[in-house]
């Protein structure tokens, strides 16, 4: 059989199972925070983007996409930089855009 109960375990067999599990535990909480950050990044560029094309249309609504193109763009510098500060005032910028261009 492949396990074996807890009870016919050793001292020193128990202890490296508790600290497998914990490096396994600490690999999965970083890999799903990375997963997120780089969620986040990729939806902010994404309205960045879609904000780009329509920003030559001659609309007095220039300065909210400004604003979605410029989160965008900070939000792809949290690539290389990887801060969370970077990627909050992406967040705030993109979010100021759309609350700007959606109540306008």
């Amino acid at each position: 059989m492949w396990w074996r109960r807890w009870s016919d375990l050793t001292d020193e067999e128990r202890q490296q199972a508790l600290e497998d599990a914990r490096v396994e535990v600490a690999h999965l909480q970083w890999t799903a925070y990375r997963n997120f950050r780089w969620s986040v990044a990729f939806a902010c560029m994404f309205f960045g983007v879609i904000a780009l094309p329509s920003m030559g249309d001659g609309s007095d609504e220039i300065v909210p996409r400004l604003l979605m193109v410029a989160g965008g763009l900070v939000a792809a510098t949290t690539f290389a930089v990887r801060s969370r500060l970077l990627l909050g005032a992406a967040v705030a910028l993109v979010l100021a855009g759309l609350v700007w261009l959606l109540a306008g």
